[in-house]
């Protein structure tokens, strides 16, 4: 999509709504990153979380988000080969068991064969 379609859909306007809504720091970047796509296999995966994760939420539904970190910059320090201080290894530690908890409640709400619960297969895989 072109630039002026963007300006005249008023697509940053959207961005920025949606970033606003986020509580997490890399779910608010991924959302000022958001671009456009004709990907109609990206489209058509992008509908489908989208309709199962409202009809999750409007039956009042609430996903265990707490625990969760930014944890981005301790792995990549980490990567480079950079010892962590202990609070930040809590700090992973707190997030890996918030993502353990979060693909759980994913996998007992939603239909096996959705996209959220193959998301949450994702997250639990890396254990």
């Amino acid at each position: 999509m072109d630039t002026r379609t963007l300006r005249i859909l008023e697509f940053d306007q959207i961005r920025q709504a949606l970033a606003g809504e986020t509580t997490f720091a890399a779910g608010r970047e991924l959302a000022e990153r958001l671009e456009p796509t004709d990907n109609p296999i990206w489209i058509h995966e992008g509908q489908s979380e989208t309709a199962e994760a409202v009809h999750l939420l409007s039956h009042g539904e609430v996903p265990p988000l707490g625990g969760l970190r930014d944890i981005r910059p301790y792995i990549e320090r980490a990567r480079l080969g950079s010892t962590l201080l202990p609070e930040e290894l809590l700090d992973i530690a707190y997030t890996v068991a918030a993502a353990r908890r979060l693909a759980g409640f994913v996998r007992q709400k939603c239909d096996e064969h959705g996209v959220l619960y193959s998301l949450a297969d994702g997250i639990a895989s890396h254990h």
